[in-house]
């Protein structure tokens, strides 16, 4: 029933439609002629040129990846939230940072990654997970610095 009702509400609704649009005659196209073309022709010869040497072309980050690695965190930020029913339930957050001061435990972060946090876990290169706390955050520029309190530390040069 709800079929054929369907069925024939569009019947009525797109026949007097395509009544109204206008039939426009085709009108014969003649094809470009060479003549039309303003620009060059291609090079069928043509190749791309080689590098100065032959060294690779894009550069090697590898040795910039393993100096700074073991100043490179992962973070995860929890926060306590209420849903569409008013109902509190956990909400994580993660990202990254580097450590930037070793001996204090100075972490650079984005601001949006800890904001709201009720509690924030820093893991290590080495896989030691650590507690975090806010030492400072400006939304505006999404820089935040956090803390934490741990031995043998490796700053970003």
């Amino acid at each position: 029933m709800a079929l054929s009702f369907s069925l024939m509400l569009a019947t009525l609704l797109l026949v007097p439609a395509c009544q109204l649009i206008p039939s426009v005659p085709a009108s014969p196209q003649t094809p470009p002629s060479p003549a039309d073309n303003i620009s060059a022709p291609a090079n069928p010869t043509w190749v791309a040129p080689k590098p100065a040497n032959d060294s690779q072309t894009l550069p090697n980050f590898s040795p910039v990846v393993a100096m700074v690695r073991p100043a490179v965190v992962a973070i995860n930020a929890e926060s306590v939230t209420l849903d569409f029913f008013n109902r509190p339930f956990t909400q994580q957050t993660d990202g990254s940072g580097w450590i930037i001061d070793d001996e204090k435990g100075y972490i650079v972060t984005n601001n949006h990654v800890i904001e709201w946090a009720t509690t924030i876990t820093v893991t290590l290169d080495d896989k030691r997970s650590l507690p975090a706390k806010v030492v400072g955050a400006d939304y505006l520029s999404d820089i935040a610095v956090i803390k934490i309190d741990s031995p043998r530390l490796t700053e970003l040069p």
